[in-house]
């Protein structure tokens, strides 16, 4: 196969670049008039009725606003990006690496989702709620700039979170990390997901809600563990 001059790539990379920019800039304008229902609809699932959301300085309310429409717009241009991504990479991949790739890539957006759910319907709303409870007069206010980036943080980091196990598989599969090292590095390994899950995860959450993160971590890695090891032995069988 003939490699193109490094001034071809750079020039392709800079034409995606500019389409999936102009995506996300057109479908973030078009999304400009959902953000106050997509704040309200965030409010009535996430907080409590008796939780207020102000704006604690003259700019919140316009950062907020450029926040979520940046957010709404990515997501509904996320199919463009993520062709003009493959456009561009799928012609310097070999034909396995191609299969890895047509084989994770849905599985990857399918385990985002599902940590992002989970994140939504049961981690933020217990989370908030019990915020909500520790009172010094009688009503909660919560900054809308800080609930929208705080929301928006912790919803990206469970979702990537579920990621895991598909990574150690797909490293396991390109030969890179063997599943022995993933077992023989378990008790380190437990360490950083406890760390991530308390610090990243649930940094202003209780202690239950810090075990519920660790825990779903641990879980993830066990999985990924698993996965690994039915990755291998069909390796193994279609070797022999």
């Amino acid at each position: 196969m003939k490699r193109a001059p490094l001034s071809e790539h750079l020039e392709e990379l800079l034409h995606r670049m500019y389409i999936a920019l102009a995506a996300l800039i057109v479908c973030s304008i078009l999304c400009l008039p959902l953000v106050p229902y997509t704040i309200r609809f965030m409010k009535e699932n996430l907080l409590p009725p008796d939780v207020e959301l102000v704006a604690l300085s003259p700019f919140d309310n316009i950062i907020a606003l450029f926040e979520m429409t940046f957010v709404l717009g990515f997501i509904l241009s996320f199919p463009v990006i993520l062709y003009e991504v493959l456009k561009f990479i799928v012609p310097a991949l070999y034909e396995h690496e191609l299969k890895i790739l047509y084989l994770t890539l849905p599985l990857g957006i399918l385990l985002f989702l599902l940590g992002a759910s989970l994140g939504f319907k049961l981690i933020l709303p217990t989370m908030y709620s019990i915020c909500s409870k520790v009172r010094l007069g009688q009503t909660t206010i919560f900054s809308l700039r800080s609930f929208i980036e705080y929301t928006i943080m912790l919803l990206l980091g469970f979702g990537l979170s579920f990621e895991l196990p598909l990574v150690m598989a797909v490293l396991n599969l390109l030969g890179i990390i063997p599943v022995e090292a993933f077992k023989e590095n378990r008790p380190v390994s437990y360490i950083v997901l406890a760390i991530i899950g308390i610090v990243f995860l649930t940094p202003e959450a209780t202690t239950i809600l810090d075990l519920i993160a660790t825990f779903l971590l641990i879980g993830l890695y066990e999985l990924g563990i698993f996965v690994s090891e039915l990755v291998e032995k069909h390796l193994y069988t279609h070797k022999a």
